[in-house]
């Protein structure tokens, strides 16, 4: 009876730090995306669009160097790309080891921003998660909690703040919990990450109320309904899962191969995939960034069933490029983008009217692949779209957990 007053006092303990946590999350998150738009205006004062194709070219390559600056002095000898997958092995090392130097946590902030500033095809969250968890980890001995629980409330906020969705890092940790008993158990200790996430996502609306964009457009699109659609938007999920898995396949192996054979080590590294970037963004401005404000011109129209399909190809091969060379960044967005893209490819070839379901259904598909937690998806993405296109999202998703790879990482299945 003891025991169990104490461990319920322990939980009840964890509250108050779990807004204390919160809130620095929501404060980080809200100064590292303020740090990200501020360089991206310096270095793209028309955010891409009206530069001239030498400026263009001229800023990827410029911001690849730095990039591998960076990674010289910040990463050492570290060989693995920098991106989600990595940024979950960094939390997943917080909860039990000693946090690296002050020196590797700036500077790897410092790679994310630089990154992100200069246009790399990327997301926010992989260095964010990184970042959140590292510093947690090193003030848990101050907050009188161990490492795993700091990490885990750290994480809840970071996700809650950057996605602005309270819930999604709670997805992250019950996604997986097996067994009735555990399930329970589980749910009933989530109160801690709850109270994180919506501190961090309290905090992040008042200092950046306008960062993210409202829900998506697309006047000409109609409701799929109970119809043939939902079938189109169901094998245009199979394609983006298909971007997703290969993208998963790409990385590992194009980052293996350029850090063993390109000579003259991270900075010619950073350089060749800022000028692959280069040229990518000189054929269009589209694959720059992360695609999360981008999706929104592939809504409006205009686009031909060749230039979607090449556009989510040269997206896919800019992502793998920068993150084989050394950008760091998440693929939550840029596969969203691509997956889109090749729905709404799709949607034209079989004449399917439903414009808003196929990209909900392409960003969902690739998105499950690449982050390969189902739930957690849907809370990031179903505020995005219509009510009406739900159903659809759900068919994507169920579409899309096949694909999954499986995974050695056990923070990838144990949060």
């Amino acid at each position: 009876m003891g025991s169990t007053k104490t461990s319920h006092n322990s939980q009840l303990r964890l509250y108050p730090i779990a807004v204390v946590l919160g809130v620095t999350m929501g404060a980080i998150a809200s100064l590292f995306l303020w740090l990200i738009a501020h360089l991206k205006d310096i270095v793209w004062p028309h955010h891409g669009h009206t530069e001239t194709h030498v400026f263009v070219f001229g800023a990827c390559v410029l911001g690849g160097a730095i990039v591998g600056i960076i990674n010289v002095f910040a990463e050492k000898n570290r060989n693995s790309a920098h991106d989600l997958n990595e940024a979950f092995a960094d939390a997943e090392s917080a909860e039990t080891e000693v946090p690296p130097s002050t020196q590797i946590i700036l500077g790897r902030a410092a790679l994310g921003i630089t990154s992100l500033g200069f246009g790399g095809p990327l997301g926010p969250e992989a260095p964010l998660i990184s970042l959140g968890a590292q510093l947690s980890s090193r003030f848990a001995g101050v907050l009188r909690i161990s490492r795993e629980q700091a990490v885990r409330m750290s994480l809840a906020g970071a996700l809650g703040a950057l996605f602005v969705a309270p819930l999604a890092g709670v997805a992250v940790q019950a996604d997986v919990v097996e067994g009735q008993q555990s399930r329970m158990s589980r749910i009933t200790s989530m109160g801690p990450e709850i109270i994180a996430g919506l501190s961090a996502f309290i905090v992040f609306l008042k200092l950046l109320p306008d960062n993210n964009s409202g829900p998506f457009s697309a006047p000409s699109s109609v409701d799929p309904g109970i119809s043939m659609n939902l079938l189109w938007c169901g094998i245009a999920a199979l394609l983006a899962a298909g971007l997703g898995l290969l993208t998963e396949w790409l990385v590992p192996i194009v980052r293996s191969a350029l850090v063993r054979f390109t000579p003259g080590g991270p900075i010619v590294l950073g350089t060749v995939g800022g000028a692959i970037l280069g040229i990518g963004a000189v054929i269009t401005p589209l694959v720059l960034f992360s695609g999360h404000h981008e999706t929104q011109a592939l809504l409006d129209g205009g686009h031909s069933t060749l230039s979607l399909v090449a556009l989510s190809l040269l997206k896919v091969l800019l992502v793998v490029v920068c993150l084989s060379g050394g950008w760091f960044g998440g693929q939550i967005f840029p596969m969203a983008f691509a997956g889109a893209a090749i729905a709404l490819a799709f949607g034209q070839l079989v004449n399917c009217p439903s414009i808003m379901a196929l990209a909900a259904s392409g960003f969902v598909a690739a998105c499950v692949v690449s982050l390969r937690k189902p739930v957690l998806v849907l809370l990031i993405f179903i505020f995005l779209f219509p009510m009406s296109v739900w159903l659809s999202m759900a068919i994507a998703m169920a579409v899309a957990i096949p694909f999954v790879p499986s995974s050695d990482n056990p923070l990838k299945s144990a949060h």
